[in-house]
Formats: structure tokens, C-alpha cells, sequence
């Protein structure tokens, strides 16, 4: 009960700042920093216990807060060992990639453009709220879900070929075709699709953004009919 330290290794030094000849004898919490003590002992007195392993990660170093440590303690009959393993440049990576992808949703919420990312069997990742605006939809019912809006004619056909295309050679593929919004209105919509790739070249993900051309659309045909009628 009183997890006395038995053994004391280089790595274990450096990381407390406390020579080996010091700690062995002791008591364990007795070996940590005050600051830092109380972090861990509700984790192993749970371990001995319950005689079960425990891991959990945490933060702490001759200064506060300093490095990032995987900590896994395994119970044994007469005692328990614990074995560090420092995982900063990984937590420092994980914030980085958070931070990130929130100013990334940050900043697609704020578009006036449909902005969506699905995987190629058209399974959704992300859409953001003028996607789900425009359809009528939630993002429950949409992202883990497969779901096509309704293209007009014969469009969808047109637009399955397009995305076949897309490669690591050919990334980008624009796509016009009208689609029927949440209202039941006939759209045209221009879409630039980008695929996402890993390092085999294998398609891992396509976003989709989306903006309403249907003035546009309207208006080329008002000029063409004005031409075959000056014709």
C-alpha cells in the first residue's frame, strides 16, 4: 500500500530530476514533485486495488507543464511497475491538426457557397449549414449517411462519369447540372469537386462546393433567344 520504489531507471531521473540513490526506498509520491503528485495517485491506488492495468496520458516535467507522457501502470502480486513514454511532438501534431480543422469549419460556415466532403461511395464526412439550408436537411441526418439531391433529367449520369475522373493527375472536375433544392426549385448549381488522395494515390474523400448559377443560367439562355430571333 505505501508503493515504495524499488527500482529507479536513467530516463526516470532526467524526467523528475531526482538521482536514483534518493528515491529508491521511498515512497513513490514522495518521488514526484508536490504539483504533480496528486495527478497520478488516485490512478495507481486504483491500479493496486483493482489489480487491473491502468493508462492515461498527462503533462508534466521539471517545469510545469512541459512535456506530454503516455503512463501505464501494471499491478503486480507484490507491487506495480510504471513505464513513460513521452508523446509531446504527438500532442503538439494532434493540437496543431485541431486547431486547424476548426479554423477550416470556421471558415466554411461563413461561405455563401454549398460546401460538402464525402467518401467515394458517398458516405458524408462534412456539410456545413448552407448545404443544409439549401436541402432542407440536418447534418444528423446527412454525415454518416449516404444521400444524393435530386438532379434534374438526366444529369445524375453526367455527373457519376464526371467524378470517375478525378485523379491524382486530375484532382479538380467542375460540374454543372441543375438540382432540385429543399423547396422543390429548380437550381442550376456549379460544383467544384476536389479529391482527396493518400500516398498510394488511392481516393480517400471528395469536397464538393457548390455555388447557384441558375441567373447566370437564365440569362444565356435570354441572350440565345434573343439571337435565333434577330437570326
Amino acid at each position: 500500500d505505501e508503493l515504495i520504489v524499488t527500482y529507479f531507471n536513467k530516463a526516470a531521473e532526467q524526467l523528475l530530476g531526482r538521482k536514483s540513490q534518493k528515491v529508491i526506498g521511498q515512497k513513490l509520491f514522495d518521488s514526484f514533485p508536490e504539483a504533480i503528485g496528486s495527478i497520478f495517485e488516485d490512478k495507481y491506488t486504483w491500479a493496486v486495488k483493482e489489480k487491473k492495468f491502468v493508462s492515461f496520458q498527462t503533462y508534466f516535467g521539471l517545469k510545469p507543464y512541459e512535456n506530454w507522457y503516455d503512463v501505464r501502470v501494471y499491478p503486480f502480486e507484490n507491487g506495480i511497475s510504471v513505464y513513460f513514454q513521452v508523446i509531446t511532438e504527438q500532442k503538439l501534431v494532434e493540437d496543431a491538426l485541431r486547431k486547424s480543422e476548426d479554423r477550416y469549419r470556421s471558415l466554411v460556415e461563413n461561405q455563401t457557397e454549398l460546401v460538402s466532403r464525402f467518401t467515394p461511395d458517398g458516405t458524408f464526412v462534412f456539410v456545413n449549414d448552407v448545404y443544409c439550408h439549401f436541402f432542407k436537411k440536418t447534418k444528423d441526418e446527412l454525415i454518416g449517411k449516404k444521400w444524393q439531391p435530386l438532379p434534374v433529367d438526366d444529369d445524375l449520369p453526367l455527373i457519376q462519369k464526371k467524378l470517375q475522373t478525378l485523379s491524382q493527375s486530375n484532382p479538380t472536375v467542375f460540374i454543372e447540372n441543375r438540382l432540385l433544392s429543399g423547396k422543390g426549385d429548380i437550381h442550376w448549381m456549379q460544383f467544384v469537386n476536389s479529391g482527396l488522395f493518400d500516398l498510394h494515390g488511392n481516393l480517400l474523400e471528395i469536397q464538393s462546393v457548390g455555388r447557384d448559377i441558375t441567373e447566370r443560367k437564365q440569362a444565356e439562355k435570354a441572350l440565345r433567344a434573343s439571337e435565333e430571333k434577330f437570326s
